[in-house]
């Protein structure tokens, strides 16, 4: 007999002390993609940890038109209407596949190309975010860039001045 796996049984978080300029983050990461086919009603539930987070990352991937527009057209939206004076750091991922053949190909195929450092900058601008970072978990380029926006957008937001120090961040 085979077990049931229960919805949130797997590690969804992530926490490390990060040291920036001086200073001792804790700094958690949750992982919310992915859920939507665990759970129907993730999109109900997912804006409950809202509350308590200080930065949100809405990243998309560079070969992905798609979704570019699920950034702009899902996260972005949401984000705002249930917590609009967290700041949030737009993430571009998978610029490796920029120069991959096979994906470049496949792209022109299907009519499109990958978007650009500008497109996504100027997407940036448009919704807001408090910085672009563009990365690659897989030659790991732009990793450490991406860690100090988002702990700079924690330390030192631009839109929800806040006074005092800050020793904890979470990040979704």
């Amino acid at each position: 007999m085979m077990k049931q796996r229960t919805p949130f049984s797997r590690k969804e978080n992530h926490s490390a002390n990060v040291r920036h300029k001086d200073k001792t983050v804790n700094l958690t990461l949750w992982d919310t993609a992915g859920q939507e086919d665990v759970i129907q009603d993730y999109d109900k539930l997912r804006p409950l940890s809202y509350p308590d987070t200080n930065v949100f990352v809405i990243a998309f991937s560079v070969v992905s038109r798609t979704s570019l527009e699920n950034a702009q057209g899902k996260w972005y939206p949401e984000i705002s209407l249930h917590s609009p004076n967290t700041p949030f750091v737009l993430v571009g991922t998978k610029i490796d596949l920029r120069d991959d053949m096979k994906e470049v190909e496949k792209l022109k195929r299907e009519g499109t190309e990958p978007i650009t450092r500008k497109e996504g900058e100027e997407m940036a601008k448009k919704m807001k975010a408090y910085d672009f970072c563009e990365c690659s978990a897989k030659n790991k380029t732009g990793l450490k860039e991406v860690f100090a926006t988002v702990i700079e957008a924690y330390i030192n937001p631009k839109k929800t001045k806040e006074g005092g120090s800050r020793s904890s961040c979470q990040l979704i």
